[in-house]
């Protein structure tokens, strides 16, 4: 697939703490939970196994949320697209 473009220019957060204090976004930010990613500071967006991410998106067509992920793979696995770039 093609690269996920990066705005060099957007901040960057040491936690989920972090960025619900910098972003503004807390408790309705992302479901109120900490989506689990690997390591977001290194620019490593895959969710982690028991990720509150997993299986809970909106499945959309493809015309708008793409047929495949980060990774290229299938964009939903186990009938429900993840939350975020990444499918688990």
């Amino acid at each position: 697939g093609d690269p996920v473009p990066v705005n060099p220019d957007a901040p960057t957060y040491a936690s989920f703490a972090a960025y619900q204090t910098g972003s503004g976004n807390d408790m309705t930010g992302f479901i109120g939970l900490d989506p689990l990613l690997v390591n977001p500071v290194a620019g490593d967006l895959h969710i982690n196994a028991g990720s509150p991410a997993i299986n809970v998106g909106e499945n959309l067509p493809a015309s708008q949320m793409g047929t495949v992920d980060i990774d290229g793979n299938a964009r939903i696995i186990n009938g429900t697209v993840d939350l975020g770039a990444d499918e688990r």
